[in-house]
């Protein structure tokens, strides 16, 4: 209830044009003589304002999820989902419903562990929102020049728009190395330290 409680008051947030640019300009107080360049290098305040919650949000759900417990959850989930395709490939529907039981009270036992994955996100959400608000201000803005350059273009638009505002469609796509990657490199980080305290022991 809490989860979606705070999603439809995200949902507010976007949608009521009034209270999305309230909120923008209260934001940009803190993040525009930070990252704002005064509109100078638009791009790179798109990066690090795609960063800063992104970075967060990674951040916490690696040191608040259990990913060893995570791992296990998944090879159960697999080895229960290829049984029961075998199971019904073999018309055999008593032990389909067996283990269709057996899955639910698998996910019983594995729901904190999913609910640990989704409280970063909630934690990080209306950060996520503010910032995006800041944005589409700032965007707009008289200071920031309209184009910049692609490899195919040196004359982009950020406000033009193609299903999307090109300036959200750039905020996704130089955020996502950032999110690939990042998860990785801290998993590594943590499994290493494991492994070597393991060779100690």
């Amino acid at each position: 209830m809490l989860m979606m409680l705070m999603l439809f008051m995200g949902m507010i947030i976007l949608f009521i044009p009034n209270v999305r640019q309230a909120l923008g300009a209260a934001m940009g107080f803190l993040l525009e003589p930070v990252i704002g360049f005064d509109g100078r290098y638009p791009v790179v305040t798109v990066l690090l304002a795609g960063a800063i919650p992104l970075t967060i949000s990674i951040i916490l759900r690696h040191f608040m999820v259990d990913w060893l417990a995570q791992g296990r959850m998944a090879v159960v989930n697999k080895a229960l989902g290829k049984e029961i395709r075998e199971a019904m490939s073999k018309r055999n529907m008593s032990k389909v419903k067996k283990l269709q039981e057996t899955r639910v009270e698998v996910m019983k036992e594995f729901m904190p562990i999913q609910m640990a994955q989704m409280k970063p996100t909630m934690v990080t959400m209306f950060l996520f929102i503010a910032i995006f608000s800041w944005l589409s201000l700032f965007i707009y803005g008289a200071s920031v020049p309209p184009n910049f350059a692609v490899p195919w273009s040196d004359g982009a638009s950020l406000r033009a728009a193609t299903v999307f505002p090109h300036w959200t469609l750039l905020y996704f796509l130089i955020t996502l190395p950032l999110s690939l990657t990042l998860p990785r490199v801290l998993k590594y980080f943590s499994y290493s330290r494991k492994l070597e305290d393991l060779g100690q022991g």
